[in-house]
């Protein structure tokens, strides 16, 4: 069986995860310091309800595993070690894409493109039954090339197909 273990911590995640640790222990010291029992519980529990929230997004991943026995494939959030995720079935596999694209983001409220490209690729199963749409992997910044690239040709050597580079420069 093949599995993917990607657990990448963006600057959005870790500042989230940061944030929900200071809210945790902020209320978790509020609530030592209350006086009354009746107004100690709201901020004891919320307290650890932010805490259990800041080490579930630190340590949870989303992740793709295939079994080319079974013929299956399944795409599966990663919590403490456990796999939480169902299975797809999966036609045989004719090749793994890497393609690389751009992005243009959308920004304001009227929904107007930015002249921000946002260089990526992604790594794809290429099926039989997947004429016009493959099974996408995962995907990188473009600044991950190489773990792309290394991504690709493991996958490409699992199922014993080859791998195709549609480079966009």
């Amino acid at each position: 069986m093949f599995s993917t273990n990607f657990c990448p911590v963006s600057g959005l995640r870790g500042s989230s995860a940061i944030a929900l640790t200071i809210a945790g222990i902020l209320l978790l010291l509020t609530a030592s310091n209350v006086d009354k029992s009746s107004e100690f519980a709201f901020p004891l529990f919320s307290g650890i309800g932010f805490l259990f929230s800041a080490f579930c997004m630190h340590f949870s991943c989303m992740n793709f595993a295939a079994d080319k026995h079974a013929q299956r494939y399944q795409y599966f959030v990663s919590v403490l070690g456990k796999q939480l995720g169902s299975w797809q079935p999966l036609q045989p596999v004719t090749g793994v894409v890497l393609k690389h694209f751009s992005e243009l983001p959308i920004a304001g409220r009227r929904g107007w493109q930015v002249e921000n490209h946002i260089p990526s690729c992604i790594v794809m199963l290429s099926t039989a039954a997947a004429n016009r749409q493959g099974i996408v992997v995962h995907k990188f910044p473009s600044r991950h090339k190489a773990q792309a690239i290394t991504l690709a040709n493991e996958l490409a050597e699992y199922f014993a197909v080859p791998v195709r580079d549609f480079d966009a420069g």
